[in-house]
């Protein structure tokens, strides 16, 4: 699907650090399988979120960059899932409202 897989892991090497200036590498035998990562391929995770961000973009889905979500509204009566809260903006590091305070917003699901 284009995601962006393009180096393919070609060692595995285990490492210690008995001191702040020293390591020692162990023998790749003593390697535990749960660590092989031969078939896996390395990724930056920033260039992984846009990729992600694009597929859930022709989803359907609306991202809100920038935007925090504080509370998920949720319709008891239901049972399910209907939109979330986003956080309140313009708050003093002390917990006080600035004079750019604004409120959160509801954000209701279709």
């Amino acid at each position: 699907m284009g995601a962006p897989l393009d180096t393919p892991v070609v060692s595995d090497k285990l490492m210690f650090f008995p001191t702040a200036t020293s390591s020692i590498a162990a023998p790749s035998i003593f390697l535990p399988k749960s660590i092989d990562n031969h078939g896996n391929y390395i990724i930056s995770l920033g260039q992984l979120c846009e990729w992600l961000a694009e597929q859930a973009e022709e989803l359907g889905v609306e991202i809100l960059p920038g935007i925090a979500g504080d509370q998920v509204l949720f319709d008891e009566a239901d049972s399910k899932v209907i939109g979330v809260r986003t956080g309140d903006m313009g708050i003093a590091k002390d917990g006080s409202m600035k004079d750019s305070f604004e409120p959160g917003i509801d954000i209701l699901a279709k």
